[in-house]
């Protein structure tokens, strides 16, 4: 079960702690990167709503684009984003009877989430490659360094906030 302590509410030596550690994977070398990955996947979303004839912003887009960005960003493989789409998809705008069906079950989507990023975190410390999550885990301050379960907790953060974010700004910009 996933620690619920996340970065915006902590205070003082564990908050600076995290944020010296994870500064690195926010690097605008590291932000660069993504211009082209942003760029297709916007195209193809648009391009999908095109070929479908319809268009519907906060399902086409405001849904899919941080989604699929995220999971770009974080470095999951290309072979393992399904799931983590899908389970994505529970987490944001919860609260709302008229989004989520009775069926919906956005507690085991969190945890979902959780495990497969711990388990991408241990993949990643055993085999580093050039994604967010090897940055992550490579990153040191004198003798300190964040262990496998930081980082799936700090990238289950960036997920579930950045997802929730860019589609409630999307949608109350409309």
């Amino acid at each position: 079960r996933p620690d619920r302590t996340i970065i915006a509410f902590m205070d003082g030596r564990a908050h600076n702690r995290l944020r010296r550690l994870t500064s690195k994977g926010f690097a605008p070398g590291r932000l660069d990167g993504l211009e082209q990955p942003v760029r297709s996947i916007t195209d193809r979303l648009l391009a999908e709503t095109s070929a479908a004839g319809r268009f519907d912003l906060a399902e086409d887009v405001a849904l899919q684009l941080p989604r699929e960005v995220l999971v770009e960003f974080l470095g999951v493989p290309h072979d393992e984003r399904a799931d983590l789409l899908d389970w994505s998809r529970l987490i944001v705008n919860l609260g709302d009877p008229e989004y989520h069906p009775g069926d919906a079950t956005p507690g085991a989507a969190f945890e979902n989430i959780y495990g497969y990023l711990v388990s991408l975190a241990r993949r990643r410390e055993a085999e580093p490659c050039d994604d967010l999550f090897s940055v992550l885990l490579s990153a040191r301050f004198h003798d300190d360094r964040l262990t496998p379960v930081e980082v799936a907790h700090f990238a289950t953060t960036v997920m579930n906030a950045g997802m929730e974010t860019v589609y409630s700004s999307i949608t109350a910009g409309v």
